[in-house]
């Protein structure tokens, strides 16, 4: 099997680490016998004697020598010399080391590669991606993982392009949750757009400026059409374990063809790397609403305070999460929610993906009789066809819950559409 070129820039970095790590492994005074074996199989390994390396670096472990980095410098004389499932033994005992488990991630990935098991490489090289500290380890997993994607910075602008039509059996008045079924159906179009410019730095530490909008226009129900538009400059950086994102959100929001809202939120969110296939992410935000004529009661501040695992098992990427909204209004019945959340996503091949979504939230009236449940479920699925637009469909049910009839109602949507994520790199 041909070696690519991406995975020799990856050996040959490791050969970096290797030659790093030999002056970790002496000690002070006369040198012992297990110092001299390691000494003397990165010599070999210097000069391309692979399975002599290979043997020293047991002598030395059979003469004492216990450490992560011999571990490592044999598993990488292994896999040079062919010896697969040996090296992938002497890295899985690695994964568990916090300084380690990212470039053992990394290297699994590079055997499974050789052993013709592509989908485990992958996973292997995300963990890699996810939970490295340096930079260089980091850029060589994002090769492996989209090899056709230059090597430079992140994108320089990303977009987003979405537009659809389908059909509502019961639109409902969702304006700020306040849910009112209108026991009216119709057809409707709808279009979404999101761009996304990396301004400084990179994703994990800079500032990028994100804008987008949306607008739902109904064949017949004018009264219900909705539109909005908005801007979030964000500000991301690490902090030890945690990336961090900090942004402003402004946004202005039409409601039958005329405004009905101007909010301006600020929000902070952080996400850490738990396990190999685990994360969790906590966040916060603070919204000001500056509602218009007519709608003058939902004036005030909206506080959101959320928490959620994420991870991705047996080719699936899943989200749990669960969100708190508390409520200052001018209309002090206006409610507190409480808010389970749930997803997954799954690519099939290159071409079928399929996404299924669930929520479950209770809104608390402390000031009056009203109390609502809400039920959400979805699921989408799109295939790729020309020019990495994606055909997509999907179904989204609704079912809210009251004790007053008035606000009692179930929900069918079906929608088709087309779909494309746009990339702009700074060579081109």
């Amino acid at each position: 099997m041909i070696i690519k070129k991406r995975e020799r820039i990856g050996i040959a970095w490791i050969l970096c680490i290797l030659l790093i790590f030999v002056s970790r492994c002496s000690v002070f005074g006369q040198e012992t016998k297990a110092d001299a074996a390691f000494k003397d199989g990165v010599r070999a390994f210097r000069q391309k004697d692979y399975n002599v390396a290979a043997t020293l670096f047991k002598t030395a472990r059979a003469a004492g020598l216990k450490t992560e980095a011999l571990g490592y410098n044999l598993g990488v004389s292994h896999y040079k010399s062919g010896q697969y499932t040996d090296a992938l033994k002497e890295f899985e005992s690695l994964k568990s080391s916090k300084k380690m488990s990212a470039v053992a991630h990394y290297n699994i990935g590079l055997i499974k590669l050789r052993q013709h098991e592509p989908a485990s490489a992958k996973t292997h090289f995300q963990i890699a991606y996810d939970s490295a500290h340096n930079e260089k380890l980091k850029e060589l997993a994002r090769i492996q993982l989209r090899p056709d994607e230059p090597a430079d910075d992140n994108p320089l602008l990303t977009g987003y392009l979405s537009i659809a039509g389908g059909y509502d059996d019961n639109i409902t008045l969702d304006i700020e949750n306040e849910i009112q079924s209108s026991k009216i159906d119709d057809r409707f179009v709808e279009l979404l757009a999101a761009v996304s410019a990396q301004i400084i730095g990179k994703s994990e530490n800079g500032f990028q400026l994100n804008a987008g909008g949306y607008t739902l226009r109904y064949q017949g129900a004018d009264e219900y059409n909705f539109s909005s538009i908005g801007i979030n400059p964000e500000f991301d950086y690490k902090i030890g374990e945690w990336q961090t994102e900090t942004g402003l959100d402004l946004n202005l929001i039409h409601f039958g063809d005329r405004l009905f809202e101007k909010t301006a939120g600020a929000g902070v969110k952080g996400s850490r790397y738990i396990n190999r296939n685990l994360s969790m992410r906590l966040q916060y935000k603070i919204t000001k609403i500056e509602a218009e004529r007519d709608f003058e009661y939902l004036t005030g501040f909206q506080h959101q305070l959320g928490a959620g695992l994420f991870g991705k098992v047996f080719g699936t990427n899943g989200n749990v999460g669960y969100r708190f909204e508390l409520n200052d209004r001018k209309d002090p019945t206006y409610p507190s929610r409480h808010e389970l959340l749930l997803s997954a996503s799954r690519d099939f091949d290159s071409n079928w993906s399929s996404r299924l979504d669930g929520s479950f939230r209770a809104s608390n009236y402390d000031h009056s009789s009203r109390n609502d449940r809400r039920l959400r479920l979805g699921f989408k699925i799109s295939r790729r066809i020309l020019w990495d637009w994606k055909l997509f469909g999907k179904y989204n049910f609704t079912r809210n819950f009251s004790n007053s009839d008035q606000y009692e109602y179930i929900s069918n949507v079906v929608a088709f559409g087309l779909e494309r994520i746009f990339e702009f790199n700074r060579n081109h």
